[in-house]
């Protein structure tokens, strides 16, 4: 599926980018990217975003392990269209990108840093994560399809079953699709 290869170069693009910083940029040191607007500066994050829940390496694994995994049961089995499923795979690229890290290293590399706002230093898959779920949920608010309850199909329906929720019934006389009026039989009115 393309959407889980898209997750796939998201991962390795954040892998391969963190590689090269850890390589050629001391911690806590820079390098110059876009002077005026971003550097580059290695620091090690044992949290969450903006540090969050530092030094909770293994709850944020699991955390990151279940989130990652709902993503992929989404990927597999919704019916969303495919703007969600390539944010969707955007996130999970993301997800599982700091994941590698957690579990590799102990800690997330961070190394982006604009200069023109005091802002925390953040990396390749929280670009990822950021810009896909906000993409996810702009077109789920704006442009998912919004049928009526019953003329719309469950966008999971394993876990609609499993939920107890009945599934839409076909409408044994659906509406026609035009309203033109039907066409005039041929038949005269004689028998014969």
């Amino acid at each position: 599926m393309p959407y889980f290869l898209i997750a796939a170069a998201v991962a390795a693009l954040d892998q391969l980018v963190k590689k090269w910083v850890v390589d050629n940029v001391a911690l806590y040191g820079q390098a110059p990217l876009l002077p005026g607007v971003v550097h580059l500066t290695y620091v090690r994050n044992t949290g969450a975003a903006f540090s969050f829940f530092t030094d909770m390496r293994w709850p944020l694994t699991v955390v990151t392990v279940i989130l990652a995994a709902a993503i992929v049961v989404f990927l597999l089995k919704s019916r969303v269209a495919v703007f969600g499923k390539i944010a969707a795979g955007a996130v999970l690229g993301g997800a599982v990108g700091n994941l590698t890290d957690r579990l590799t290293r102990g800690f997330v590399v961070d190394m982006i840093e604009v200069e023109f706002i005091h802002y925390p230093v953040f990396n390749v898959a929280d670009c990822f994560i950021v810009v896909g779920a906000i993409a996810f949920f702009v077109w789920y608010l704006f442009f998912e399809d919004r049928k009526p309850p019953a003329e719309k199909k469950p966008l999971m329906p394993e876990i609609d079953r499993l939920a107890g929720r009945p599934e839409a019934e076909e409408d044994p006389s659906p509406m026609p699709d035009d309203f033109s009026e039907p066409e005039p039989d041929n038949d005269d009115g004689k028998d014969g």
